[in-house]
């Protein structure tokens, strides 16, 4: 994975999910919140 910052989310049985561990969230445009890692 390359430096720098990455938002993402989990997909679990078909269902978008957010990291409830992440250190940072961030809105994703749709009403939802993506985990941000810092790399």
């Amino acid at each position: 994975m390359r430096q720098g910052r990455h938002e993402y989310m989990f997909v679990v049985d078909g269902e978008w999910m957010t990291d409830n561990n992440a250190a940072f969230y961030v809105d994703d445009g749709f009403g939802n919140q993506n985990a941000v890692l810092h790399l």
